[in-house]
């Protein structure tokens, strides 16, 4: 994710609201390991640069990965932070976060 959160690219398409968020995966654990677990912050093993596009899917309240790799999971606190950062920045009161397939990442 972006270090500063005046970073965010948003921008709202015919009442979709699509938020870019940059985030950070270890390529060998993505092909080779547990999956696909991308992280707010680039570390030592998470290197690999991503962006992840979110939207609001208002019949259930949540906030929605549209695009590029599954998501199977967000370690630690990231969830957590990712939520209200989105919910911070559209102005909305989602309750979690989904991935493409509708597996809860956060709630």
């Amino acid at each position: 994710m972006h270090n500063n959160i005046n970073e965010y690219c948003y921008y709202t398409q015919t009442m979709l609201t699509v938020l870019p968020v940059t985030l950070f995966y270890d390529e060998y654990e993505k092909e080779n390991g547990d999956g696909f677990y991308p992280t707010l912050e680039k570390c030592t093993a998470c290197t690999t640069e991503i962006i992840i596009n979110f939207t609001i899917y208002k019949e259930h309240n949540v906030w929605k990965q549209m695009n590029n790799f599954n998501i199977d999971g967000l370690d630690g606190n990231d969830g957590e932070v990712l939520l209200k950062q989105l919910n911070k920045l559209a102005g909305s009161n989602c309750v979690a976060i989904v991935n493409k397939f509708d597996k809860y990442l956060e709630r």
